[in-house]
């Protein structure tokens, strides 16, 4: 599992053929139908989340989560059982788990948002993700492995609720001095859920490199014996850009934590380009993306 330190139903969707049922109450529906809409494309801002009740928080996210687990493309094994990659996948996949003491609201966020990551596995061609953990960590901020996305519940709660401070807002782009890169992309922007959602894209990037391409390998989940495509693609591409800058140098993500290894530089240029920040995107990421896109296989 890949750590990072430091989709759209409305919430009252009709169901079934209740509609004549639904209709009396027309002008309420109507109204409630705009609470706690997002996608990819037209994202929610922190202002316009009205908190919940956990409880309808989990029932939501795990309505989706009960039709993302089906799709065939996860590898399973011949009796259908999950085949794991990452230690896990067994015991947290096809559920939601919203514990840890996270907040009323940073619970609301976590699944509006996640709207939009089901809008972003649509884009490439990826499964939606089938598993969600929010909970207390030492180890991660959150994190991501074969579909399933973990959460720190304290990390969630700092940002949603705004109360880490934000800091400055990094202005870096490609072409300027690489030590004045911020440490995470998440800098790049100036309110909390952004940041906050910058994160959950940065995992959702890894769930691209992990799945894309994947196709049920007889091989998935085999230690040294498996490896995706796209992760052969960004190992490549970093070890041929590392060779054009200076030797001790070798500095080419957006952030210092992109150059910690190739998959988490191709997570954070994945965060900054998802995000609009196409002036802090790699020349050569942005090629891959663009392959990834338009189904070049590799």
């Amino acid at each position: 599992r890949h750590q990072f330190s430091y989709v759209n139903p409305d919430w009252y969707e009709e169901d079934g053929e209740e509609s004549d049922i639904l209709k009396e109450v027309a002008p309420i529906i109507k109204k409630e139908s705009k609470v706690n809409v997002s996608s990819y494309l037209n994202p929610i801002t922190l202002a316009n989340i009205k908190a919940v009740p956990i409880k309808e928080s989990k029932a939501r996210l795990q309505k989706q989560i009960d039709i993302n687990k089906n799709d065939t493309r996860y590898p399973r094994n011949e009796d259908g059982s999950i085949k794991p990659r990452f230690r896990g996948a067994k015991k947290y996949a096809n559920q939601v788990t919203l514990g840890g003491g996270v907040s009323e609201k940073s619970a609301t966020a976590i699944s509006v948002v996640f709207d939009e990551l089901n809008d972003l596995a649509d884009k490439y061609n990826i499964p939606r993700l089938r598993g969600i953990r929010v909970s207390k960590s030492k180890r991660y901020n959150a994190a991501m492995g074969d579909g399933v996305l973990y959460i720190n519940s304290n990390f969630a709660n700092e940002f949603v609720n705004q109360l880490r401070p934000l800091g400055t807002v990094k202005a870096w782009k490609y072409g300027d001095d690489v030590t004045k890169r911020p440490f995470s992309t998440k800098e790049y922007y100036d309110n909390h859920l952004d940041r906050f959602r910058n994160t959950l894209y940065h995992e959702f990037g890894h769930h691209v490199h992990q799945m894309k391409y994947v196709n049920n390998d007889i091989n998935y989940g085999v230690y040294r014996k498996f490896t995706p495509k796209i992760e052969e693609a960004v190992a490549k591409l970093v070890r041929d850009e590392r060779r054009k800058v200076p030797f001790a140098q070798r500095l080419i993500g957006n952030s210092e934590y992109g150059d910690y290894n190739p998959h988490e530089f191709f997570a954070e240029q994945f965060a900054a380009y998802s995000m609009g920040k196409a002036d802090k995107v790699h020349p050569a990421f942005l090629k891959l993306i663009k392959d990834i896109e338009n189904e070049v296989d590799r």
